[in-house]
């Protein structure tokens, strides 16, 4: 008898265990599930490590002795040999382009690995940036902008003034390129905005005195200025439309293009530290800089925004969440491990970026 008792209470407890699963999997709120994980920088060399960036279609994986290129359900398509630790690499919908930063080596790549094109010994480079499959933007060490097509011929090139480049973008539309530079040369530091057309010219500049610009947005009408100081909308010929000062300190922020709206996290120093939840922000902006709505953020320390579809991923450092474009939390996640960044493909496939590996979501 105990013993039929006891193999009785084993099949209740399977049973009841089986339909928990299966409950937790019915009901679980999530709309995605993790569907592959990735494991690179296997030699733990840190200082190396590997890079990653997204496509239309998939992922890039750039370490220290290999390129990977994972699909976006997960699946590593091709795997080949790299033996240079000094690279930099940029990717747009469908092509990739890697440079040996020091020998000044070009190559353009597709999502299948072959070599569309390449540019051997340039010189030395600071940063390079694909745009649209079609520009490649390379800065060299002298600050020397250099345009090429998506052929690596060369279209123009620029001197820049001084300072220190923080980044540089290409409006499509406009055949522009916008030049953000820090300059700390004079008494008053300033920010500066250059604008400059495909040939190379530079066709205008706009200073910004005592203001540290985080990111500019290209859109088809203007320039969306973030800074320390607040938010500033430029049209391409430097003429400023608008400013706002705001008041709080700009943490993140995120662009969604189809409906032309600006979410950006906003933190309040000095506030009642009995009510902490008014410290922290999400504030919504039309095209002309209007609020249209706020919310709360799922998290109160928050290091990235990514679009996700009509949805949007908020994470820090062991934390990740989906919240709708009202700001209604959809799912909410914590991880054992530091994550380093979340790369966003389409709507159906998004991969968190860890220490050694890439975890790749796919839509339920």
């Amino acid at each position: 008898m105990k013993r039929r008792g006891r193999i009785l209470s084993l099949l209740v407890l399977i049973v009841v265990t089986t339909i928990v699963f299966r409950a937790e999997a019915l009901f679980s709120s999530s709309p995605y599930r993790q569907a592959e994980s990735i494991v690179f920088n296997q030699n733990n060399d840190f200082e190396n490590r590997a890079r990653l960036l997204q496509s239309k279609e998939g992922y890039w994986v750039a370490d220290r002795t290999e390129l990977m290129y994972i699909d976006k359900m997960g699946k590593i398509l091709w795997v080949k040999p790299m033996m240079s630790q000094n690279i930099d690499i940029s990717s747009s919908d469908n092509i990739m382009v890697i440079t040996e930063k020091k020998a000044g080596d070009i190559f353009l790549l597709d999502s299948d690995g072959n070599i569309h094109a390449q540019l051997m010994a340039l010189g030395e480079i600071d940063r390079i940036k694909i745009f649209y499959d079609q520009y490649v933007g390379v800065l060299l060490k002298n600050k020397v902008l250099m345009l090429f097509d998506h052929h690596l011929s060369p279209i123009g090139s620029t001197v820049l003034p001084q300072g220190d480049i923080l980044d540089y973008q290409l409006s499509l539309d406009l055949q522009n390129i916008v030049v953000t530079i820090l300059d700390f040369e004079h008494k008053i530091f300033n920010s500066k905005l250059v604008f400059i057309n495909q040939n190379g010219n530079i066709k205008s500049g706009t200073n910004l005195n005592e203001a540290i610009i985080y990111d500019v947005i290209l859109t088809k009408q203007d320039v969306i200025t973030l800074t320390d100081m607040g938010i500033y909308r430029f049209a391409y010929n430097g003429k400023l439309i608008e400013s706002m000062e705001i008041d709080a300190n700009i943490m993140q922020f995120a662009y969604r293009e189809k409906t032309q709206q600006l979410y950006v996290q906003l933190f309040r120093d000095g506030v009642d530290f009995m009510n902490p939840k008014v410290e922290h922000e999400v504030r919504v902006y039309d095209q002309s800089l209007k609020t249209i709505h706020s919310f709360e953020p799922p998290m109160t320390s928050v290091k990235g925004i990514v679009p996700l579809g009509n949805t949007f991923i908020f994470y820090n450092d062991f934390e990740w969440a989906i919240v709708d474009e009202n700001g209604k939390l959809v799912d909410k996640n914590q991880s054992l491990d530091y994550i380093h960044h979340i790369h966003v493909v389409s709507e159906r496939s998004f991969g968190i970026e860890y220490v050694n590996r890439l975890d790749v979501y796919t839509k339920k």
